[in-house]
Formats: structure tokens, sequence, C-alpha cells
């Protein structure tokens, strides 16, 4: 990387190439992360579509092109790995104070430099984290969406599966929770398939955890168990920079998500009012994100992205020297590959799907 700020003909030369920042944008500390810290592992494409077909109630991820039919198989489907791309500038403000400096210490003036390009890029990291927790945690729902709120895929009208409810009706002090908790686990333990899993999870509002937290039946069933600390010293854990609740009961473990997320309509939580969604932990291969090359032809070389380099950093000199406008770019798609043992949990009364 040249380390020269200002060149024998005075003009200014930007000592970091898009290398450099893609490389230390995707070694900045996470902020955001907290699903993907221990899941939707990443798999690399070499093109921006991926095919999708599903078959006993699994969907597989298929090079677009030929590929060998199962048997069974449904209609596939092509999907284009969504490009999200944010700008931003390091201007003649945030330096021109530096050139002057340059000329007398300039390793003094590159390391200034250097910070001021540091924050933009967190801020790039940042804003790119929380639009692939978003897409993650909507995956966790069966309807992939972006960081606008836009519908990418909806799994289950995509390959007709029908989406499986569970109503806890916690509202009500007599509510059979032990059967509630139980209907989740069958309901996913009979479309497991092939799938092993460790553990039950589901990732709940504020709401819903503290309405189960409370109920009068799960109380009274801590306060006469050996367990009773379990109840009041409900666990909390940290991931990246976020901390939630969790709390295993009947063996599922209901991890809180309190998140709010500023979308385009406004700011809303990742996990609606009242709403929770159980999924099977432990999964070899029931989830995963597709990463594709960036849209730049100059490190195209033909083959499969580089998972380590998912958010990709270009730069441009703006005209009359009024800074440098810098593009952030990641191009990725988490799935769930089995929709049908994503479980809607909700805290209200209604009819649940039947086992």
């Amino acid at each position: 990387m040249s380390t020269t700020v200002i060149t024998d003909s005075g003009e200014f030369n930007f000592p970091f190439t898009g290398l450099d920042m893609t490389t230390a944008i995707n070694t900045l500390p996470s902020l955001w992360g907290a699903l993907r810290a221990r899941m939707f592992p990443a798999e690399a494409l070499a093109t921006s579509y991926v095919r999708i077909d599903i078959s006993s109630d699994v969907i597989y991820a298929l090079p677009v092109g030929k590929s060998i039919a199962r048997n069974g198989s449904a209609e596939g489907r092509i999907i284009e790995v969504p490009s999200i791309i944010h700008y931003d500038n390091l201007t003649a403000n945030d330096i021109k104070n530096m050139l002057a400096m340059a000329s007398r210490s300039g390793d003094k003036a590159l390391e200034t430099m250097a910070n001021q390009l540091n924050k933009k890029l967190g801020l790039f990291k940042t804003k790119f984290e929380l639009t692939h927790e978003i897409m993650c945690t909507s995956a966790l729902k069966g309807i992939v969406t972006d960081g606008a709120g836009y519908e990418i895929i909806n799994l289950f009208t995509a390959f007709g599966v029908t989406k499986k409810q569970v109503f806890f009706d916690l509202a009500d002090a007599t509510t059979d929770i032990k059967g509630h908790c139980r209907r989740v686990r069958d309901l996913i333990v009979k479309d497991l398939s092939d799938e092993t899993m460790t553990i039950i999870e589901a990732e709940v509002s504020p709401d819903f955890f503290d309405a189960l937290t409370q109920h009068a039946k799960v109380e009274k069933f801590y306060q006469n168990s050996e367990h009773f600390r379990a109840l009041a010293n409900v666990g909390q854990q940290r991931e990246g920079n976020y901390r939630y609740r969790e709390f295993l009961h009947e063996n599922i473990l209901f991890k809180e998500n309190p998140a709010i997320v500023p979308f385009k309509s406004g700011a809303a939580p990742l996990i609606a009012a009242g709403k929770g969604h159980a999924y099977p932990a432990g999964t070899r291969d029931s989830h995963k994100t597709f990463i594709s090359p960036p849209d730049d032809i100059n490190v195209l070389n033909g083959g499969a992205a580089n998972p380590d380099d998912a958010i990709h950093i270009t730069e441009k000199l703006l005209d009359h020297g009024e800074g440098i406008e810098l593009k952030g770019q990641m191009n990725a798609l988490p799935l769930w590959n089995r929709p049908k043992l994503l479980i809607e949990l909700d805290q209200a009364d209604g009819v649940s799907t039947a086992v």
C-alpha cells in the first residue's frame, strides 16, 4: 500500500486501495450479528444466482444451469442474490487540515487520515451487519426480506408449504403451557426427516418472554422445583454487541430478541410484539447464507466469492478534488432450507397447527 500523501507534482494521492479497505472492514469488530454468530454459515457462489428445488420438503440449492434432478422435485426457482449497496464520502472537509500537516510529518497525517477512514468503514460495517441480521431473522420466519422490509422470497408460498403456528394463550392463567411446548416439539420432530438437532430454540419478543416467564403455571412449577433459581435468575447472554435474556423450559430455549431497528418505514422490532419463531438448533444443513462475487470487474476471476470478504469496498476520486467516494457492497442471501421446521409462536389465543 502506498504511503505517499503528497506527490512531487503536488497532486493528492489517496493512500488506500479498495483491497486495503475491503480487508479492513471485514476484520473490524462486529456490533450486530447475534444470529450470524451461531447460524447461517456462508456458502460461496461463482454467480449472482442460485437455483433452489424442494424434495421431501427440503430445499436444495443448486448451481444455475444443468444439474441432476432429484426424485419428487417440484419446479425449481432461480433467485438472484440481492446486492446491498451503500455510498459515503470522505470529503475535503474531512482531510483539508491534514494536507498542510502532511508536508511537515506525513506519517502523522497518514495516521489521522486512517482514523477518519476507519470511522467511515466502521459505520459501513454497522449498516451492513444490521441489514444482514434483519435478513437472517426474516429467514427464520420463512419470508426473507431486505433491510427496507421488501420481500425477496416467501419460502412457504414459493414451494406450497403451509406455515405452522402454535398459540400459547398466555393471558389465560389455566392455559396448557406444557402442552403448547410439546406441540412445538412434536411439529418439528415429525418433519425432521434425515436432519439432526441438539435443541429447539425460539426467538421471541420481550412481551412474549415476560408473559411466559411470569405465567402462573410456570412460576408454580419452578417454585415447587429444585430448579426454582432458573426462573428467579433468567440467564443473560451476549453475542456481538448484543445482550439478550434466555430461559430453558420444556426442552425449548426461549431467547428474547429486543432489537428495534430503523427500517425505511420507521423503527420497528425484529420480532413483532407477542410473536416468536421456533426452529431446531444444532442442525447439519438447514440454513446458510449464499455469498456471490461483488460487482467489480477488477476482482472477478471466474471463481467463487470469498466469504471472508463479504463486504466489498471500492473508491473513486470526486471531481475538482472534493474528496473520495466510497462504495460498499454486500451480496448475500440467507435461506432456511427446511421451511416445515419453522414454527411461528403467538402469545394470544388461536387455533394451533395440528400434529
